[in-house]
């Protein structure tokens, strides 16, 4: 079942929800947040916190899966109530973060969106981006011990982006990470997300599949648990094949990326697989971020085929 109310995932786990994200809460003798919403949500966020804990100050850690703007709006708001609050990221997502352009692009995108949820938010541009210095780097093989046999396996998973990872936490086998494994709106209505690389999106959700996971948490709509996991990760895979092979298709009858990534969000947005009001430019995103990964690829087919043909004719004219 998906589980979207915020409640109790397992011995270890608590879901956190908020109108627009979904979030794990692990516990072991110490705990950890998984990504941080978007700043409209920071109250509601640490309020879910507080009803789990009992108290922020037991919060000891945040783990960002990727640098997007929906994931980490809340950081600053949760680390200036909590100044010892440790931040941590992989090593790519640390690198983006030292960006102060793209610092700032991600605190409007967050002001963006309080306004338009009638949110307060507070903090000067400085302010919000100061909240972003990285405590500890992670990557593939590195394991958080939070205490009380609770643990947390850091896997790259990249795809969705190239800076993510997911936290596979042990011994309740309940993986967050991200749009790694696309998203879910209802039976039937999955969307891919391979903004960054098709192939590696695919061995992403190959490897997930491996980790026979009890639950997965999926960043905008809540826990899916049971019976329901592998079958959800073979058609979360069909489901990025028939995307790509469908924008594929629709490239090589000469169609503009603009032009197909727009009828795809309004067939997403007929099928309520599109959030509507201010994350619909979101959606739109990245719709047009999978169809340019698509091209690309093409591209690249394109070159390599006629590289061999070229040196085909080399050897023939030796």
């Amino acid at each position: 079942m998906l589980q979207r109310a915020s409640a109790a995932v397992s011995e270890n786990v608590d879901h956190i929800s908020t109108a627009v994200s979904s979030h794990l809460l692990v516990c072991g003798s110490k705990a950890a947040l998984i990504d941080a919403s978007v700043a409209g949500c920071q109250e509601q966020l640490c309020a879910g916190i507080e009803s789990s804990l009992g108290s922020l100050d037991l919060l000891e850690y945040i783990l960002l899966t990727h640098v997007h703007f929906d994931h980490l709006g809340a950081v600053p708001y949760l680390r200036n109530k909590k100044p010892d609050l440790k931040l941590f990221t992989s090593d790519s997502a640390a690198e983006i973060l030292k960006d102060r352009d793209l610092l700032a692009q991600l605190y409007q995108q967050n002001q963006e969106v309080s306004q338009a949820m009638n949110a307060d938010f507070n903090f000067s541009p400085a302010q919000w981006m100061s909240y972003f210095e990285v405590s500890e780097v992670v990557g593939e093989g590195d394991s958080l011990d939070l205490g009380l046999g609770v643990n947390v396996r850091v896997l790259d998973l990249p795809g969705h982006t190239s800076d993510l990872v997911g936290y596979f936490i042990t011994p309740d086998q309940i993986l967050d990470a991200g749009e790694a494994v696309g998203g879910i709106f209802g039976r039937a209505q999955l969307s891919p997300a391979f903004c960054a690389g098709y192939r590696d999106y695919l061995k992403s959700l190959d490897r997930i599949c491996d980790l026979q996971c009890h639950a997965i948490n999926f960043s905008h709509s809540g826990v899916l648990r049971g019976n329901l996991v592998p079958e959800y990760l073979s058609e979360a895979k069909e489901s990025a094949e028939k995307f790509y092979s469908q924008v594929r298709s629709r490239l090589r009858a000469s169609e503009t990326p603009k032009a197909i990534a727009q009828d795809l969000l309004g067939d997403w947005q007929a099928g309520r697989i599109s959030p509507e009001g201010p994350f619909c430019n979101t959606q739109m995103i990245v719709i047009k971020d999978m169809v340019d990964t698509v091209s690309r690829e093409l591209a690249t087919t394109v070159d390599r085929r006629g590289s061999k043909h070229s040196k085909k004719d080399d050897r023939s004219k030796s």
